[in-house]
């Protein structure tokens, strides 16, 4: 039950959390409490996560498909620019050294990389994000 909601979240690409998952055993009736008592939520969320860390599920995104890719320009950069900073950062008088050059990591952050997979579930296949839209 939850495997399936969990798989049918990733095919969407939409982010997953514990939080989902009680709202979710909630609306059908798995679990029945009051959502405005907040001790109780609690007590239900920290089930949830134990429940989950117990089944192996785990946050972020499944090993192997990573989409950090270097370009050969950016490589050569980023060598150069460390090649030049090493001295810098074993001297006795250490200045503040800022790296103002990620402006990628904002534009590349993808929230459903936080979201909840099972590691061993062949059956879950997340979605290519899709860039282009319908015209």
């Amino acid at each position: 039950m939850v495997q399936a909601f969990v798989r049918g979240r990733r095919a969407t690409r939409t982010r997953t959390t514990a939080v989902d998952i009680v709202i979710f055993l909630r609306e059908i009736c798995v679990l029945d409490f009051d959502l405005e008592d907040k001790k109780v939520y609690s007590l239900h969320l920290r089930s949830v996560q134990r429940f989950l860390k117990y089944q192996g599920y785990e946050r972020g995104n499944k090993k192997g498909l990573s989409s950090y890719h270097l370009s050969k320009k950016n490589t050569v950069a980023r060598d150069l620019y460390v090649q030049r900073m090493h001295p810098h950062v074993g001297s006795a008088s250490r200045p503040a050294i800022v790296y103002t050059d990620e402006s990628f990591v904002h534009h590349h952050y993808k929230c459903h990389n936080q979201s909840l997979y099972h590691p061993s579930d062949v059956l879950d296949v997340a979605q290519k994000e899709k860039h282009k839209v319908r015209r």
